[in-house]
């Protein structure tokens, strides 16, 4: 396991932000990492990125933009299985519905397109916990590929 990523998992466990409310701030798991902007305007920016363990050159990046109406994130790029980001407790789930879609993918034309781009059949959904800033987890500049 590399330096880094095991920095990130106990920067996780001691950063544990359980008072976290609405969605901006640092989401981490054992495979994702998110952080979500949101400006005076009320818009959301998200970046990060999900791996596959065993298979680094499998994942997903993440960059969405949109806006909340109520409690549901509206991205702006509109599509068959668009970028979705829900609360549930504590824990953030990032494209519930891509399991779903990934599974019927086939590279037909009529299909939504892929979130992971070096596989069709993989996932980008995640769920992740709040964390608090950390030197360990706020490098932003690219995914761990």
């Amino acid at each position: 396991m590399s330096a880094p990523l095991q920095r990130e998992r106990i920067a996780l466990l001691e950063g544990f932000d359980d008072k976290r409310a609405g969605l901006a701030g640092i989401w981490l798991a054992y495979n994702a990492i998110l952080e979500i902007t949101v400006d005076k305007d009320g818009r959301l920016t998200a970046h990060g990125w999900k791996w596959e363990q065993g298979d680094w050159k499998a994942g997903c990046d993440y960059d969405m933009t949109g806006k909340m109406a109520g409690a549901t994130f509206c991205a702006d790029e509109q599509r068959k299985n668009p970028d979705t980001l829900e609360r549930d407790h504590a824990m953030l789930i990032v494209n519930r519905l891509d399991d779903a879609f990934a599974k019927k993918r086939s590279g037909k034309d009529e299909d939504d397109e892929a979130k992971c781009k070096r596989r069709l059949d993989n996932s980008s959904t995640a769920r992740l916990f709040p964390a608090r800033p950390s030197a360990d987890i706020d490098n932003f500049f690219g995914s761990i590929r």
